[in-house]
């Protein structure tokens, strides 16, 4: 069987490209999105940072206290989530602002190529799409998803 040779400039493998890429940086979008009538991950630390009350060591604690009959397990597993809660939130009571203050602008950072081609060119269709040349490239579309997850 003869192998089919593609044109290098096809217009079905552009439009296929612009519509996969839009597909990403939709799906991604809607973790970054800061709209308020929005629910996203970049909303929720938003909230957090101005309420950080409403995370404690103590309340995280005790997610797992119907899980454990036996007492050892539950100090063992006790002890797990207070280091982990330190890890991640800081050494308070409560969640630190800062720490998620740097979470969100570790989003900002990274994902401004992607949130300025979403509205550019996804959304309000740039003149000529084209020529549009603010795409973000897959890797920064992976590094964008890697923080995310980090986060």
């Amino acid at each position: 069987m003869e192998s089919q040779i593609y044109p290098e400039k096809s217009y079905l493998y552009w439009y296929l490209g612009q519509v996969h890429a839009a597909s990403i940086v939709s799906g991604v979008y809607r973790l970054i999105d800061e709209r308020n009538d929005v629910v996203s991950l970049l909303r929720l630390l938003i909230e957090v940072k101005k309420y950080p009350k409403l995370v404690s060591r103590r309340a995280y604690t005790r997610l797992i206290r119907r899980l454990y009959r036996d007492k050892f397990d539950y100090r063992f597993e006790k002890c797990r989530l207070n280091k982990e809660f330190t890890q991640r939130a800081g050494n308070g009571q409560y969640i630190n602002p800062l720490i998620v203050n740097g979470d969100i602008k570790q989003i900002e950072s990274v994902s401004k190529k992607i949130t300025r081609f979403r509205h550019k060119f996804v959304s309000h269709h740039a003149y000529n799409q084209k020529r549009y040349r603010a795409k973000p490239t897959f890797r920064q579309v992976h590094d964008c998803i890697d923080k995310l997850a980090e986060i």
